[in-house]
């Protein structure tokens, strides 16, 4: 999602601004709608732990959002802003210091 609309995606779904210091750690609700309404798109991980995300360059916020139910939400666990240039791989690290994301080199 483009970094400009976080603060939308945050207030629609319900839950208080959160700080860029904080992303890493964050755990937040959310409905897969309320991330397409603010202009995100959801990507599915396949059997290879892999994404194709459709995305135009510039600073984006990435996420994982994860426990996904019925009614097309889950939670936020960790999130993290990155520049995207016109192609390239991201990757992406879970653990104990805490959600990250980087270009691959």
């Amino acid at each position: 999602m483009q970094a400009a609309a976080v603060d939308g995606l945050w207030s629609t779904a319900g839950n208080r601004p959160i700080g860029r210091q904080d992303l890493k750690g964050v755990s937040a609700r959310v409905g897969r709608d309320q991330v397409t309404q603010a202009g995100g798109v959801v990507a599915v991980l396949d059997d290879d732990g892999e994404f194709v995300l459709p995305a135009e360059q510039g600073e984006r916020l990435i996420c994982c959002l994860a426990s996904a139910d019925a009614w097309g939400g889950g939670v936020i666990q960790g999130c993290g802003f990155v520049t995207l240039p016109a192609a390239g791989g991201l990757e992406i690290s879970d653990g104990e210091g805490g959600f990250a994301v980087e270009m691959k080199e």
